[in-house]
């Protein structure tokens, strides 16, 4: 029997990773296998995160590893990652910021974010504005 689309990519990270590739495809495959996996290794993902930003100097990289520190060690730590960014005006820090990093009964918005953007999109046409 063949083996699945995951396994075989499984199999060529390995390989890439071995030969000493350290790339961001290669940070990024590895990240991906990483939230296949049950349960998630979120210390591991954080700190693959951490590493692709170092490469990339992304903020949305830096956005995706304060999701994955919020989930390591609560939402006022992965609120903390998020305080540092200048993502204001990048469409899903809005709905990654309070949804991700907190629950309900304890959130609170990143710095930057006004009291409207915190709450849930009201969709059109039902008689909303």
């Amino acid at each position: 029997m063949g083996r699945t689309a995951d396994q075989r990519g499984r199999q060529l990270l390995q390989q890439a990773i071995a030969r000493g590739e350290t790339g961001p495809y290669i940070v990024q495959a590895a990240i991906a296998d990483l939230h296949l996996q049950q349960p998630r290794d979120w210390r591991q993902i954080a700190a693959l995160y951490n590493t692709l930003t170092l490469q990339t100097g992304s903020p949305v990289v830096e956005l995706n590893r304060a999701i994955a520190v919020a989930e390591l060690d609560g939402p006022e730590a992965g609120l903390a990652v998020l305080d540092g960014l200048d993502l204001v005006r990048y469409r899903y820090f809005h709905s990654a910021a309070p949804t991700s990093c907190a629950a309900p009964a304890t959130r609170r918005s990143p710095r930057g974010i006004p009291a409207r953007s915190r709450t849930s999109p009201r969709r059109r046409g039902n008689g909303d504005p």
